[in-house]
């Protein structure tokens, strides 16, 4: 089933805020943002050691140095955790929304924060080709002012005041940064029709065009369009060409596309230096041992190991990913040397300042095409209380409504559980947790005979990384009680991931705690619901009156629910490969 998200249709500020998936306090302090205000905090707070100067602010500036050190820094944005889910999620909206209003979006050319294409996407288009050449966009996302998208989104229909409402909500000191989730969906929408001109322009001249952010890229075997060509139509879309970066290149020369060599005609490649270089580090390693050969390096100190097998590690991944044909020789190879050294990947913990993560736990049966299958549900968040809250207070107005209907009675007793709710408060309390401050994970695989070791495969599945992102003072776990899983077996399980991590110095929680709560506990509802909503979406079908309802459920918190994962097959799911019901997709 599809779902436009059509932002035309706001025409409130609580209306908005339902489709952001943000609370009221949240959103208005995002708006209220000042950069100058955080500078000047930011500078204080350097000069101070005291607990009491700490500084929480909604953004983090980041600054880092561009390739040329005379063109400075990159000023990158980094959200606060919730600010930055609720950007996320509504990326994706926003994404299907102009995917409905904007024919051809995004444009075939346009290869970059595309789901599907990639930089190697982008090369293929210039493989073989004997001339290239390559311009930059100056200040891409900063060049794109506040006013700018919110003209942009009135002239798709959207109401002016939620247009300036949403559009500051995007922006950061006026203009749209580098580094929230938002900012790429927004500027590929205001260069869609620069990209139907580029096109054009490229077609004009017997050549092929492709965009990846601010890259611009041509090629052709003949003729291509003068620098001064692909100016003047940047120019007419409020964009500019970066100064003496225009380059131009034939084949035999450094011919490369996004960091790939497009000077062969049968696929994009890994420069040949890059694998000249891995070949020869996988090599000494290999042949001396990798500790023997970090020590020739020079690298003795302990950070300097591990940044160096970090960078070797994802050289690997990076090159075995563009050329396959060489990924069945370098990954057994360097997993080999890791396992002869008894080293590995591994990131040192640096916030384990934070406030604890409180993780509750709950599980569902459910039967799929004749096989049985358990799912685990787990929430995760910073703000338990206010969702506890949340949840208590609404439980509490429901059942002092007089005009409540279901099983009062087994609501009391029970709590907030969905099989007991019934469809009203069911919708009513999905719409209270999507602006809340959580994150949400399932995992499911086929259910053994033995229902305990099932639960645990199906824990370890997703603990490590949980872990992992949890890196923080604590980490909470709250399972809901259950007879056939025992709290001993869950602790172990918890302790010895943690344990894991520690032994490598990798990032995870100072420590763990492990609890069992009844299931009357307001911050089991949480994964309870999540784990409902899933199963009802996964097993209906078109012959159920209600299946538009359950779809509607679960799209409801899509969103928050970061991450499925299918411990059978270890396919995963999330805002970038969607779960979808085939039974009931296209309907």
């Amino acid at each position: 089933m599809a779902f436009d998200y059509d932002l035309r249709r706001i025409k409130t500020k609580g209306q908005l805020l339902t489709y952001i998936g943000l609370e009221e306090y949240f959103f208005d302090k995002a708006l209220d943002f000042s950069v100058t205000e955080y500078e000047a905090r930011m500078a204080e707070y350097s000069n101070k050691t005291d607990i009491g100067s700490l500084f929480l602010p909604l953004f983090w500036k980041h600054e880092i140095p561009k390739r040329n050190p005379k063109r400075g820094n990159r000023v990158v944005w980094e959200a606060d955790s919730h600010i930055n889910n609720a950007l996320k999620g509504l990326a994706r909206r926003l994404t299907l929304f102009f995917g409905t209003v904007i024919p051809d979006f995004p444009h075939p050319q346009n290869c970059g924060y595309v789901r599907g294409r990639n930089i190697r996407e982008n090369a293929q288009f210039h493989i073989g080709a004997k001339f290239l050449v390559k311009a930059d966009i100056e200040d891409y996302f900063p060049s794109i002012s506040f006013e700018r998208v919110s003209k942009f989104l009135e002239n798709l229909g959207v109401n002016a005041g939620i247009a300036r409402q949403i559009s500051n909500f995007l922006c950061i000191d006026g203009k749209l940064p580098l580094g929230l989730p938002t900012s790429p969906i927004i500027a590929n929408a205001i260069s869609h029709l620069m990209d139907f001109n580029l096109n054009s322009l490229a077609q004009t001249h017997g050549s092929v065009y492709s965009r990846y952010a601010d890259d611009l890229t041509f090629s052709s075997d003949d003729t291509l369009p003068s620098e001064d060509d692909i100016s003047k139509v940047v120019e007419h879309h409020g964009f500019a060409l970066a100064a003496d970066k225009t380059r131009h290149s034939k084949r035999g020369q450094n011919h490369y596309v996004t960091g790939l060599s497009v000077s062969e005609s049968d696929a994009p490649h890994v420069p040949r230096r890059m694998k000249r270089s891995l070949r020869q580090e996988l090599h000494f390693s290999k042949k001396y041992g990798l500790n023997d050969h970090l020590g020739h390096l020079g690298l003795r100190g302990q950070p300097e190991r591990q940044s160096y097998i970090n960078h070797v590690d994802g050289r690997v991944k990076y090159i075995a990913f563009h050329e396959p044909g060489l990924a069945a020789t370098i990954v057994p190879l360097w997993q080999s040397i890791l396992e002869e050294s008894g080293e590995g990947p591994s990131f040192k913990p640096k916030n384990q300042n934070r406030v604890p993560f409180q993780f509750y736990v709950d599980e569902t049966e459910f039967t799929l095409d004749g096989v049985k299958y358990l799912a685990l549900g787990m929430s995760a968040s910073q703000h338990q209380d206010h969702l506890n809250d949340t949840t208590q207070n609404l439980w509490e107005d429901y059942l002092a409504n007089p005009w409540s209907d279901g099983a009062l009675d087994q609501i009391y007793a029970k709590g907030m559980h969905f099989t007991d709710t019934t469809e009203d408060l069911r919708r009513t309390y999905l719409s209270a947790l999507q602006p809340l401050p959580f994150n949400g994970y399932i995992v499911f695989g086929k259910l053994t005979s033995d229902y305990q070791e099932t639960y645990l495969t199906l824990l370890k599945f997703i603990l490590r990384r949980r872990l992992m992102a949890a890196e923080s003072r604590a980490a909470h776990f709250y399972f809901e009680q259950t007879s056939k899983v025992s709290k001993d077996s869950l602790t172990r399980t918890v302790n010895a991931v943690w344990q894991e991590l520690r032994n490598e110095n990798n990032r995870r929680p100072e420590y763990v705690v492990t609890e069992i709560v009844d299931k009357k506990y307001f911050g089991i509802a949480v994964p309870d619901f999540m784990l409902a909503v899933f199963r009802r979406y996964l097993t209906t079908t078109p012959s159920e009156k209600d299946y538009r309802r359950k779809a509607n459920m679960f799209e409801m918190m899509r969103d928050k629910i970061r991450l499925i994962v299918n411990a059978d097959t270890g396919e995963e799911f999330g805002r970038r490969n969607q779960l979808a019901n085939p039974n009931i997709e296209d309907l």
